[in-house]
């Protein structure tokens, strides 16, 4: 019990004052709900009818995707057969319900009643009735809004989280485009949807996510922005872009970077705002050019942390498959005049990331940033110091993505330390992480930079962990951009085993020889791992006792992977670490050897010798001549 409140009062600390006023508010206002549900929808409405007397509805097209032209807007054609049948699939995970929709099904996790909430799927109806005129399109559309309306009363349950409602309301207003001609038929049911419409305006208005901020904030002005917009309500909009101005300036970091720190929240957040930027001058609305310069400071940043492949890095709450392709933002931006200046960045001091990349199409990314915003630990992920890496335009090193948000043993070990690249003592993690969006005691960054120094980059993180057991300092070096060699200093305060771990992408094995390690895809892609100064050597591949091994790109998805873990025994001071280089390189490694307050690796690099020495925390590299 003791340690339970401690946990709850090292995790409310770090919150804001008026986080735990909205969130009692909220919490109070969903009994209110519960309690008087008829009063509620009485009174929602009443002023949804009022509203509706005034309101000049928008006859543009809100839908972004039309920006694609003709890319991803194209219709899912497996998504509308299901459609067509109450088959619905989120999280790959598919359910199929009979007659009745189940809108708050027990079987299944909040995420994926929420993805059914969003009516993300509406589209395909909307695009499939544009092009075929079929009116079982519209009559699926219908059917499928009344029974939400029918089932969902106002304020209670999973439909009317505020961010579930954000979601929705701009699904809802998109859709109108495309059946606003058909709904003359039906003047009934058209005027039940615009009243809820405005009655989930209404709802959003009254119930913004000041207790969680971040991106669900940034949603739920998106979703008011674009009722504003369509209702014609001018008091609204001002409303709205002063709201947006503020949180541009609070959450958009410096260097382009979404403050959460997630490259998928951040490619998210850039849709949301590309999607504002397309409403206000699709109806030739004036706004603060502070929106325009954000989208090309986040556009920048997306370029620069993109792989080879042209796929986000999986740091902290990230996965393939659920924010918007790199490719289409892009294009999306180009189509509304944002004239993106190509820069090739490396250094991201405020996000925390740090890139090496070359010709080769090599490309290193270090995640040393804070772990989360002091005030929304929620996608936070225990990674500092770690990284991913693709040789020859291949992912070969990767994050472990995330396979679930329940909270579970799955969503424990996406989030803990030994599911990421990086070093541990025993099992004590970077930062004390509960739950499955919390976080009490953090990690505390001590030293990052990268720097180019000759033939030579070198990168220099550091960190204490949340309880001061023990300190990482992490190197990071390039060589001539073939050779990189990873380094870790690890103290402790009383003799303890150091672990390093190196998770592999899961269409590489993993061969061990004489404690050289090669990797394979069977594609002539083949490269070698060679560490030093271990003790001991282990290799996992879909270990389910204590989960290690598993690679989830996508949520819903798990791949066995190769994870290899470097151990250096009992001791306060451990110094170990790797190289990584193409199979056609040669490495001879010999004659390291430690000091108390530094220590010395010599190493032999097509047939060159090379002497590396470390001293007060920096690196210093240099050939030796004969």
């Amino acid at each position: 019990m003791k340690s339970n409140l401690k946990l709850y009062y090292n995790t409310i600390k770090y919150m804001r004052k008026d986080q735990l006023f909205f969130r009692l508010k909220f919490r109070s206002k969903k009994f209110f709900y519960q309690k008087f549900s008829n009063l509620t929808e009485k009174k929602y409405k009443s002023n949804s009818e009022k509203i509706l007397l005034d309101a000049k509805i928008s006859d543009k097209n809100f839908n972004t995707e039309i920006l694609l032209k003709n890319e991803s807007s194209q219709i899912d054609e497996e998504v509308l057969n299901n459609l067509m049948q109450n088959k619905f699939s989120f999280l790959n995970s598919t359910k199929e319900f009979d007659l009745k929709i189940n809108w708050n099904d027990q079987e299944v996790s909040q995420l994926w009643n929420y993805n059914l909430h969003y009516f993300d799927y509406l589209i395909n109806l909307a695009l499939a009735f544009e092009i075929e005129g079929d009116k079982k399109y519209c009559n699926k559309y219908q059917e499928i809004i009344k029974s939400w309306i029918d089932n969902n009363p106002i304020g209670i349950g999973d439909a009317w989280h505020p961010y579930t409602v954000s979601l929705r309301l701009i699904n809802w207003i998109k859709s109108y485009y495309y059946f606003k001609n058909q709904l003359e038929s039906d003047l009934e049911f058209k005027q039940q949807f615009l009243e809820y419409i405005v009655i989930q305006a209404l709802y959003i208005k009254r119930n913004l996510e000041f207790d969680v901020r971040g991106n669900h904030l940034l949603e739920n002005i998106r979703a008011l922005a674009s009722a504003s917009i369509f209702l014609d309500k001018k008091s609204w909009l001002d409303q709205v872009l002063e709201l947006l101005e503020e949180q541009l300036n609070e959450q958009i970091l410096n260097d382009g970077g979404h403050f959460e720190r997630s490259p998928m929240y951040h490619s998210i957040v850039l849709y949301d705002l590309l999607e504002i930027s397309f409403w206000l001058n699709n109806h030739d609305i004036n706004y603060n050019e502070l929106l325009d310069r954000k989208i090309i400071q986040m556009l920048q940043f997306l370029e620069n942390i993109l792989h080879p492949d042209k796929k986000i890095p999986l740091f902290n709450d990230s996965t393939f498959d659920i924010a918007k392709e790199p490719k289409s933002l892009f294009k999306i931006a180009d189509n509304l005049g944002y004239e993106l200046e190509l820069k090739s960045e490396n250094n991201f001091n405020d996000s925390g990331y740090f890139i090496m990349k070359n010709k080769q199409k090599d490309f290193l990314i270090i995640d040393c940033g804070k772990v989360c915003p002091e005030y929304l630990p929620a996608h936070g992920h225990n990674d500092l110091l770690s990284y991913e890496l693709s040789l020859n335009g291949k992912r070969v090193i990767v994050d472990t993505g995330v396979y679930e948000y329940t909270k579970g043993k799955w969503r424990d070990y996406n989030r803990s330390t030994r599911a990421h690249n990086t070093a541990q003592i025993d099992s004590v993690e970077q930062s004390e992480m509960w739950g499955n969006f919390r976080i009490a005691e953090r990690a505390k960054i001590t030293d990052c930079s990268l720097k180019k120094c000759g033939d030579y980059k070198c990168f220099t993180g550091g960190y204490n962990n949340f309880n001061k057991t023990y300190s990482h300092q992490r190197y990071f070096i390039n060589l001539k951009a073939e050779l990189y060699l990873i380094i870790d200093k690890v103290k402790s305060n009383k003799p303890k085993k150091a672990k390093s771990f190196i998770h592999f992408d899961n269409g590489f094995k993993l061969i061990e020889e004489n404690n050289l390690f090669q990797l394979t895809d069977g594609q002539n892609n083949s490269f070698r791992l060679l560490p030093f100064n271990t003790d001991n050597t282990e290799i996992y591949f879909g270990e389910k006792d204590q989960l290690q091994g598993w690679y989830s790109p996508e949520f819903g998805k798990k791949y066995k992977n190769y994870v290899l873990e470097l151990q250096s025994d009992n001791k306060k001071e451990h110094i170990f670490g790797y190289f990584i280089y193409s199979d056609s390189s040669k490495v001879n490694l010999e004659n390291i050897n430690f000091e108390s307050k530094n220590f010395t690796i010599t190493f032999n690099y097509n047939k060159q010798e090379y002497n590396l020495k470390e001293e007060n925390n920096k690196i210093d590299l240099k050939e030796v001549k004969k």
